[in-house]
Formats: structure tokens, C-alpha cells, sequence
């Protein structure tokens, strides 16, 4: 396949290495479609992302036992986020009179996915005001908040550092607090049923699955 190079099919013929979806995809167009019986291009696709699956498992399961993670306050959260995995999220929305949210208080649970473990991410920001200054965050119960840094467009992105490092040995899952504050008088897109008081909370728990 002229396309792809000569050294990457070679190591997926070998099995080095998966194949891309590229030349799978290419094989099927070209090849499986003139063939009587042959499986189809969802098929195909479909057998290809679970083997992408199963590999993406298996390096997981071999990080548990890997060196620690090397990752400061100030790596980017791409960096951070590859030492653990998010296995719950649950926020509680305060609004107060007129749909103005004041506060989000969350509760995330997360496994680690390297020894040393002592790092994790949160990024928001309130999309109907978009000023600097609009949103700040405040460490709940487990964790401190090591770094904090806003883009013009006030995007929050916080790194916080949970009590004490955890290993992938722990066997279970780890549950922190955090709370986001809203400085913001622009009412919140979302409007549930409100109480008699004129304030009401949104709470939602979101497991986070394997992939």
C-alpha cells in the first residue's frame, strides 16, 4: 500500500504493532468488498477498535507496576491526567434566586494508574460569562490546590494534590472534594424546578467506564 510506509506494515505483519485504522479501512475498501461473503467495512471497524481496545487495557494493566510517574504542578493536564483513571464524578449545582449559579461542590473518585500517584486535574469554565475572574476554586475534603491558571477567555484549569500519594496496589478507588465558586450575576443556561426559598441544587453522579 503505497500509502503507508513499507516499516509500519512490515511490523503489523509481524505483529509488532496494531494497525492503524488507515490501512485496515484501505484493506477492506479495496480488497474485502470484491471478495463474495467477505465481512463489510462496519464489521471490520468494529473488530479493529476492539482490539485497539484490548490493547489500551492491556497497557493499563501494565502501568499499575510501572516506574512512578513523573509529573510537577506546573505539566500541562494532558501530563497530569495520565497517572489515574476518573472512575466517578458528582457534582451538585447551587443556584440561587434567578437562576444565578453560585457554587459547584464535586466529588470525584479515581484510581491510579502508576505507583506515586499524588496529582490530579480540574478544568472549567462558566460558557454564558466568559470574563477573567468568574470563576475559583477551593480544596474540599482529601486534596489541596497546588496550581491555578485562567486564560483570558476564563478558562479555570487547577491542579490539585491529594493528601497522600496512592498507588495502583491501593485496590480502591479514591474520593476527594472540591468546590468551584461562580462569581459571575449571568443566570445559568439550565433552569430545573426551583424551591420556595428561590434557591435549589442539581446534583448528578456520572461513572466514568473503562475505554
Amino acid at each position: 500500500m503505497a500509502l503507508y510506509s513499507s516499516g509500519h506494515i512490515s511490523n503489523v505483519e509481524n505483529g509488532h504493532t496494531m494497525p492503524s485504522t488507515g490501512p485496515v479501512y484501505y484493506y477492506v475498501t479495496e480488497f474485502l468488498r470484491r471478495t463474495p461473503g467477505a465481512p463489510g467495512t462496519a464489521q471490520a471497524r468494529e473488530v479493529s477498535e476492539e482490539r485497539r481496545r484490548t490493547q489500551r487495557l492491556n497497557q493499563r494493566q501494565q502501568n499499575r507496576h510501572s516506574v512512578p510517574l513523573t509529573a510537577p504542578p506546573g505539566a500541562s493536564g494532558d501530563t497530569i491526567r495520565q497517572g489515574y483513571e476518573v472512575r466517578e464524578t458528582e457534582d451538585c449545582h447551587h443556584v440561587a434566586g434567578g437562576d444565578v449559579n453560585t457554587e459547584v461542590d464535586v466529588i470525584r473518585s479515581v484510581v491510579p494508574l502508576y505507583p506515586g500517584v499524588s496529582l490530579v486535574s480540574a478544568a472549567y469554565n462558566y460558557h454564558r460569562d466568559t470574563g477573567t475572574g468568574v470563576l475559583t476554586i477551593e480544596p474540599g475534603i482529601g486534596c489541596s490546590v497546588a496550581a491555578v491558571r485562567e486564560t483570558g477567555s476564563g478558562h479555570l484549569s487547577a491542579v490539585l494534590r491529594i493528601d497522600r500519594e496512592r498507588d495502583p496496589r491501593d485496590g480502591e478507588p479514591f474520593s476527594f472534594s472540591y468546590r468551584v465558586l461562580v462569581g459571575s450575576l449571568i443566570p445559568t443556561a439550565h433552569a430545573p424546578l426551583q424551591g420556595e426559598a428561590g434557591e435549589w441544587a442539581l446534583c448528578t453522579a456520572r461513572p466514568h467506564h473503562a475505554s
